[in-house]
């Protein structure tokens, strides 16, 4: 409401602008007489989940792909191999990061380069793949780790087109849905396959090149380019820097927890496998120095005996040593003249296996320099196709050059590993010539996620080892639910934590905006050349400026108390404007607020 020397003017901007009508019955503030108009603001709610999910991606994906290559790099780092991809696969999920970031922050530069050197790695491993068959390394030339198989290498380029095609037109949309359907597909179907056969015979477990990690990530891109075919203008410009920040900030701990967490469970059992294998490897010397002794005593016992053994005593003998020593399959005694006293097997099978390996040379030559006195005794395992078949060849004290073969069959002599296999391990021995690593392993190279191997170093014995590996832990036991937990609370309090700062954004700006509108309303207020009132809704002054004070006479004390009942008497208006003004006055407090036309009102001096 303006007062002019002319009178009262009232139109529906001043009602909007300058009025603000309280009561007393509340402290709140109604400060347009006219329902608030919805105005466009920036993405805050639900349209910003999708680009807020979509840049969590690109940042899952940037740091997978350089854990990958970190691992690749430094492949003694203390992380279990199934959290890492091959440096190609790697080098595939940094690009996957960058397009999406690309599509985000409207970089069209960045998407058409991702996209055409995904097309062209895809291009190589599947090139590469054809010209070296099925008996190739399967190493890459580009960064001499493991190459793409033809699948991965498939979705791989699929995702190039995309990138080149972008989602602006008809055709770049819908060839990224096709894609997207397609990549939920193959990621679902071979991620529920790698969890039925988790535990598969102690190793990694890949399908069609698709280790889980890869699986997820196919999966993952393929629903936000589903995303992205129906919404792709609607992702741009809705996170800031400092959200972005945020996000950035968050996922990196995310992965630095996991990384941390997953390395500790990883060394620990690494420590549980060292300890059980040296734990199996000291009870087999154990058993076969137990097995050396047993010879010993009857060789001993038939030497003081000069080898005239009473038969009742050699059979009950015999019996009992073969029946209570369940390893040793068979029993050949040669006397000083090389004359056979005892030739005795548990089946015909294990006599012939014993009297053919005495024919090979090496037994041959150890059992003449033990018959020579070189040696009291020695172990042999001749046989390459039964690497655990043994022949302990000993030569008594006091024997005359006579020799006693035994075979044992050292798998019978293994302790159980129920303490191995309830922790997700597989125990084997193996003797020298059977080893499948023969240098002591290190990093990543291998396809179990766990190996180690411990060499059993009994007295007189080749090289026998005892190899322990393990795969990737079940997924329900407390080592293996701790990665999804660990990845899913990481991602979810980054979202919150992004939300929030979109929000606060939001209102940043918004009070920033409200408090420059009141600046200029207030400064409309004080500095017009006019008197300006604000009144409340039953007619009491609240505020005037210094061109009112003059006229009307009121002051501060005043306000709150005087209304405009006081103030327009019969000496400054007429009796017809007065009511006009106090009709009119009354209609308009009434909610909804409408006024539409104004009036000048006569004011005398």
């Amino acid at each position: 409401m303006i007062l002019t020397d002319s009178g009262f003017l009232w139109n529906k901007f001043t009602l909007r602008s300058l009025l603000e009508i309280s009561t007393d019955h509340s402290n709140l503030v109604r400060e347009d007489v006219c329902r608030p108009r919805k105005t466009a603001m920036i993405n805050t709610r639900s349209d910003c989940n999708a680009p807020v999910w979509i840049y969590l991606l690109s940042l899952s994906s940037f740091l997978a792909g350089a854990l990958g290559f970190v691992g690749y790099l430094l492949p003694n780092l203390p992380v279990p191999p199934s959290l890492m991809v091959a440096p190609d696969g790697s080098l595939a999920l940094l690009l996957g990061g960058v397009l999406f970031t690309s599509v985000l922050a409207g970089k069209r530069g960045w998407r058409l380069t991702s996209g055409m050197i995904l097309l062209g790695l895809s291009a190589y491993s599947l090139l590469h793949n054809v010209l070296a068959g099925e008996h190739g390394s399967g190493d890459s030339l580009l960064t001499t780790g493991e190459r793409l198989a033809t699948l991965p290498a498939s979705c791989v380029g699929l995702l190039g087109i995309v990138g080149l095609l972008g989602f602006g037109s008809r055709m770049g949309r819908v060839t990224a849905a096709f894609v997207g359907l397609l990549g939920i597909s193959v990621g679902v179907y071979i991620a529920g396959m790698l969890l039925n056969d988790y535990q598969s015979d102690g190793r990694l477990v890949q399908i069609a090149g698709f280790k889980l990690v890869s699986a997820v990530f196919c999966s993952a891109y393929g629903f936000f380019l589903v995303v992205l075919s129906k919404k792709s203008e609607m992702v741009r410009d809705c996170l800031e820097k400092r959200s972005a920040i945020i996000g950035a900030i968050g996922i990196t701990a995310t992965f630095i927890l996991l990384i941390a967490s997953s390395g500790v469970s990883h060394l620990e059992r690494h420590q549980i496998a060292r300890y059980l294998a040296n734990h199996h490897a000291a009870m087999l010397r154990h058993d076969m120095a137990a097995a050396f002794r047993l010879i010993d005593r009857l060789a001993n016992r038939w030497v003081a005996l000069e080898y005239r053994v009473p038969a009742p005593l050699l059979e009950t003998e015999i019996t009992r040593y073969f029946s209570d020593a369940k390893s040793l399959r068979g029993l050949r005694v040669l006397g000083p003249s090389g004359r056979h006293i005892l030739d005795q097997s548990k089946t015909a099978e294990d006599k012939g296996w014993l009297q053919k390996q005495l024919l090979r040379p090496e037994s041959q030559r150890q059992a003449e320099a033990l018959q020579s006195g070189h040696a009291s005794f020695v172990w042999l395992l001749p046989d390459q196709d039964k690497p655990l078949h043994a022949l302990l060849l000993l030569a008594p004290d006091g024997g005359g050059g006579s020799l006693f073969v035994a075979h044992f069959d050292l798998e019978e002599l293994l302790p159980s590993f129920a303490d191995a296999s309830d922790r997700g391990f597989l125990v084997h021995f193996a003797s020298d010539h059977s080893i499948s690593h023969p240098e002591e392993p290190s990093g990543h190279e291998h396809q179990e996620e766990l190996y180690e191997r411990v060499l059993v170093d009994s007295a007189s014995s080749p090289p026998l080892y005892v190899h322990i590996v393990g795969g990737p832990v079940s997924i329900l036991s407390p080592e293996g639910v701790l990665v999804p937990l660990i990845i899913v609370f990481g991602l979810l309090v980054t979202y919150l934590l992004i939300k929030g700062q979109i929000l606060l954004d939001a209102r940043t700006r918004a009070v920033s905006a409200l408090r420059a509108k009141d600046d200029r309303i207030q400064s409309l207020f004080y500095q017009s050349p006019e008197a300006v009132f604000e009144l409340s809704i039953d007619g009491r002054y609240l505020a005037v400026n210094d061109i009112a004070t003059s006229i009307t006479g009121l002051i501060e004390d005043n306000l709150g108390e005087v209304t405009y009942h006081d103030v327009l008497c019969s000496d400054n208006i007429t009796e017809s404007d007065y009511k006009r003004f106090d009709q009119a006055f009354k209609k308009t407090c009434q909610w909804p607020f409408t006024l539409t036309h104004f009036w000048p009102i006569k004011l005398t001096h």
